[in-house]
């Protein structure tokens, strides 16, 4: 609806105020709707991000160029007819358009740079990661946050999915969120951005099988030192263990989980439950469920009492005999821990060639677990 009603107002034979167009987000509007799924939408949004150049050439606003370059530069980058960029393409579109009709703004600089060495946009790439997240510049922090808040808004599908694992953007970002380098708003970022890949089961799957993401979260959690300024932190884990159930865990009553995959979650839930014991007055005094952030942690927390629940019971589909295999994983999981804390492992590369030596070893529980998840 927002796009007909830019289309009609484009159409008007009189003079377009195309500066208070930008300003309105109606430009960032139509970048976005080149992402969509409906052709028709996307023809409609084309259509009318062409007309708005015409607009654009009869007008005098001072950063006329700079937007004709860009706008010239992705017609340029396009393949075909109507062609469906990548989610995370048209939300750097946006989010430029915001910034470059700011000459004062921080990222004004580096992203007009950006636009002006190259001739073509890569549009099966993710622009500028690496030059923002390992910015050495005096604006670094508001750099990374911007490139991060791209990421989270970009990523829609396993198109995006793999978009991130082509440029190993989830291999760094998991080995950073430990080090000294991390502050708690990054970490939240991460976090999110983690939040919205568990949406899809092919991207959960996939970091579950190549980034041992669930004992990745078992380590994180249990070195995280709650308090009022990590709380968000916590809730924002226990929401990933809640999506991790909800996408792995759902069988039929007949069908048995990989127990594997059981013990990561029964070792990841005793880790929660350890840190909720410890912190139990402070959860009581911080949660007063008075307004909707405190309503959504407590519906977190029902979440994850609930899927707890559901592990045990899945647990409780095999025989004793078999359950006797589920430690051997857990003795893994509490070795490197072990190993963490004591400065063996120092980061999570380490941590990943301690676990895959391990999985060599013939451990039945880790082959039962990744065999069935490969299959």
């Amino acid at each position: 609806m927002k796009c007909q009603i830019t289309k009609i107002w484009l159409i008007t034979p009189n003079v377009v105020d195309v500066l208070q167009f930008i300003q309105s987000n109606c430009l960032a509007y139509l970048f976005s709707s080149l992402s969509s799924d409906c052709a028709k939408l996307r023809m409609l949004a084309y259509g009318s991000l062409f007309r708005f150049v015409s607009h654009l050439e009869n007008s005098r606003v001072y950063c006329k160029n700079i937007i004709l370059y860009v706008i010239d530069l992705l017609r340029n980058s396009l393949d075909k007819e109507n062609q469906r960029v990548s989610s995370v393409i048209s939300v750097f579109l946006a989010e430029t358009v915001s910034i470059i009709v700011e000459p004062g703004h921080k990222l004004y600089k580096p992203l007009v740079s950006f636009y002006l060495l190259k001739p073509v946009l890569d549009l099966a790439n993710v622009p500028e990661f690496y030059k923002f997240f390992n910015s050495s510049s005096l604006e670094f922090r508001e750099e990374r946050r911007w490139i991060m808040t791209v990421l989270v808004s970009g990523i829609r599908s396993s198109l995006e999915y793999r978009l991130y694992q082509k440029r190993f953007i989830y291999r760094q970002l998991l080995s950073i969120y430990e080090s000294k380098m991390s502050d708690n708003d990054l970490k939240s970022l991460i976090l999110d951005l983690l939040i919205k890949t568990c949406e899809s089961k092919y991207a959960l799957i996939d970091l579950v099988k190549k980034h041992f993401f669930i004992i990745w979260l078992s380590s994180v959690l249990n070195s995280l030192l709650i308090d009022e300024k990590k709380i968000f932190l916590f809730i924002k884990m226990l929401s990933i263990y809640n999506l991790v159930w909800k996408q792995l865990g759902a069988v039929g009553a007949d069908e048995r989980l990989p127990l594997g995959f059981l013990n990561q979650m029964l070792a990841l839930g005793k880790i929660i439950k350890a840190k909720l014991s410890s912190s139990g007055v402070k959860f009581e005094e911080m949660f007063k469920w008075e307004n909707s952030d405190d309503e959504q942690q407590r519906c977190v927390l029902e979440g994850f009492f609930k899927a707890s629940d559901c592990v045990m019971r899945e647990i409780s589909k095999y025989e004793i005999g078999h359950r006797d295999e589920m430690l051997s994983l857990s003795e893994t999981i509490e070795t490197s821990e072990r190993k963490i804390q004591n400065g063996e492992l120092d980061n999570y590369s380490d941590l990943v060639s301690f676990v895959v030596s391990r999985k060599r070893t013939g451990e039945t529980c880790s082959q039962i677990f990744w065999c069935q998840m490969e299959d």
